[in-house]
């Protein structure tokens, strides 16, 4: 199950925009996995938000320094680079649509996978595999 951890900085959003990118980041999480969004996938797959000083130094310098960084952590088999490139690009597509007037240039989004036997559940190393049986049957 993915998870993704954002980083806001200067940028105040309400509540109804940050359920909105938060289940279009779900959705697209799932669907980059090849996972059904069921009321199970959903509530595993988290979307973890944080309004934090991120160093402005990192990002392009515009009149409204609104800046993002989206960090995704995946089990390495889940993505090929042909689905990394198509969610770098809808996680952009998402914040640019939700927040007005932000610079994609200050949309960052790391992708960062998991090694194989570096995520467990229950005392079980789990696989992409694993994840899929659990949530598309």
């Amino acid at each position: 199950m993915p998870v993704c951890e954002v980083t806001f900085s200067s940028i105040n959003t309400n509540r109804k925009t940050e359920i909105i990118i938060s289940n279009a980041l779900r959705s697209i999480l799932l669907q980059s996995e090849g996972l059904k969004e069921t009321t199970f996938s959903i509530n595993v797959c988290q979307v973890i938000f944080s309004k934090n000083r991120i160093r402005q130094s990192l990002f392009m310098k515009t009149t409204n320094e609104r800046n993002v960084l989206i960090k995704i952590y995946f089990l390495l088999d889940a993505l090929d680079d042909v689905k990394r490139i198509a969610l770098i690009k809808g996680i952009t597509e998402i914040f640019t649509s939700n927040i007005p007037g932000i610079n994609p240039m200050n949309i960052w989004c790391i992708l960062l996978p998991i090694e194989h036997n570096c995520f467990g559940v229950a005392g079980n190393s789990i696989t992409i595999e694993d994840i899929r049986q659990i949530v598309n049957n």
